[in-house]
């Protein structure tokens, strides 16, 4: 359990870093991974995804790219509703 746990903040971090830095000009030309820069469900299924391949954790049996993916998919929805969830707890809500 502790080593899904550390997979899911792990991911978390790098998803929040990777939001956090500006693209380069270069890339910002590209719609789709401006939309990914921009979106943390979408991206995190990429980073999970690259850390499930990286780690080898995956919830079924291997299967080359489409394990990861799932994996990827899965915790990276679990992360966001979690993080939606935080959110609404902990932020305040200004209302004008």
């Amino acid at each position: 359990m502790i080593e899904w746990l550390t997979f899911g903040a792990v991911g978390r971090i790098l998803i929040y870093l990777w939001q956090q830095f500006p693209l380069p000009e270069s890339l910002t030309r590209l719609k789709t991974l401006e939309k990914l820069h921009i979106c943390d469900l979408c991206a995190g299924v990429h980073i999970y995804a690259l850390l499930a391949w990286v780690t080898g954790m995956h919830f079924f049996g291997y299967m080359p790219v489409v394990s990861e993916y799932v994996t990827g998919g899965i915790v990276s929805f679990v992360a966001h509703i979690f993080v939606i969830g935080w959110k609404e707890k902990f932020s305040e809500t200004v209302v004008v």
